[in-house]
């Protein structure tokens, strides 16, 4: 499914002045709110790969962009990696008043239904800079958009719950371990992948788990995702990394919990973690094992996510993963990733 946006704005400055501001991408991005990170890939004369992370709450969303200025009041993008869209930016004269300027915004995009957030400038019609950047809202098949008040619905729609933030540091507080994140797992990988030929006909090499784990008939791994899925430089701690998700079925066929192992893609040694979501209990806060299928992973910047079959998609900061002092408590595991955040997945009639 694709989708387009136009959006015209009159700023009471001239067009060069306006031109200058809106056609350097450096000055263009100090005017959107909420981007987690810009970070300018290479550039030449006429042309700027940008990787554009916006910041959603605990989420990270972005692609990357190749910047052109085509002329001198247009700029123009195409996405050349992440989510698919292009964007044009116009700015021209204000009818016959040489005081004004009128900046017109198209953005084209498509859906895989997934969630994708793409700002759309809002320029305010007294002023340029100071001006807000109100947000365009693509989440699975509906989308709304703050600059127009409507709000079209086609039925499948994402809402966010409470953030479990400080539950999670009363665990803490009340001594279920300690916060070491991703790189105190990184020193404690006791387990060993082994190399294993794998069908494809453009495949280099495969690994299969350690005995015990390849031979399982409770754990089913799921999703995967990469070290390049979260960073540019495709490599996190210095480090090639592959995180795989879990789910386990019980003997009676229920889901019995959920996990994610960490690999080195260098020695091939990694480490389990089971997935906690933190609740209120009468004696405080605990931690306990997330029952999701797992389906599907992305590790974006510092948080991963994880698709949790007809109950939305769970996300957790990989700076949480905790090493526990009594691993009986949990399942026998030694650390543990707690859900730090949710998006509910909603239907509305439509959508039935």
């Amino acid at each position: 499914m694709s989708a387009s946006v136009r959006v015209t704005r009159t700023i009471k400055r001239p067009v060069a002045e306006v031109a200058e501001v809106a056609t350097d991408p450096e000055q263009l991005f100090a005017h959107f709110a909420g981007f987690a990170r810009l970070m300018r890939v290479d550039d030449s004369d006429d042309d700027s790969l940008w990787d554009v992370f916006l910041d959603v709450g605990s989420y990270e969303v972005g692609s990357r962009v190749m910047l052109r200025r085509t002329s001198p009041n247009k700029l123009e993008w195409a996405s050349v990696r992440g989510a698919r869209n292009s964007m044009r930016l116009v700015v021209e004269p204000f009818a016959d008043d040489p005081t004004k300027s009128r900046v017109v915004v198209t953005l084209r995009f498509e859906l895989q239904g997934g969630c994708w957030l793409a700002w759309l400038p809002a320029l305010a019609a007294a002023s340029w800079r100071g001006t807000s950047w109100p947000v365009l809202r693509v989440c699975a098949t509906s989308w709304s958009t703050a600059t127009d008040g409507a709000t079209p619905r086609l039925g499948v729609h994402l809402r966010r719950g409470a953030h479990r933030s400080d539950l999670i540091e009363q665990a803490l507080a009340a001594g279920v371990g300690d916060r070491v994140g991703l790189p105190g797992v990184l020193d404690d990988l006791t387990r060993q992948a082994m190399r294993a030929q794998v069908p494809g006909t453009q495949v280099e090499w495969g690994f299969r788990w350690a005995d015990d784990d390849y031979a399982s008939k409770q754990w089913w791994p799921q999703g995967i995702t990469t070290s390049a899925d979260a960073d540019p430089i495709e490599r996190v701690h210095g480090q090639r990394l592959i995180l795989t998700s879990w789910y386990a079925q019980g003997s009676d066929g229920k889901n019995a919990g959920s996990r994610i192992s960490v690999i080195d893609l260098e020695t091939l040694r990694y480490r389990h973690l089971l997935l906690v979501t933190p609740k209120h209990s009468p004696g405080g806060a605990v931690l306990e094992p997330l029952h999701v299928h797992a389906g599907g992973i992305v590790w974006f910047g510092g948080h991963l996510h994880v698709a949790g079959t007809k109950q939305g998609i769970f996300s957790a900061r990989l700076d949480d993963i905790i090493k526990v002092r009594d691993p009986a408590s949990m399942q026998g595991y030694r650390y543990v990733l707690p859900i730090e955040s949710k998006l509910d997945s909603l239907l509305d009639e439509e959508g039935r």
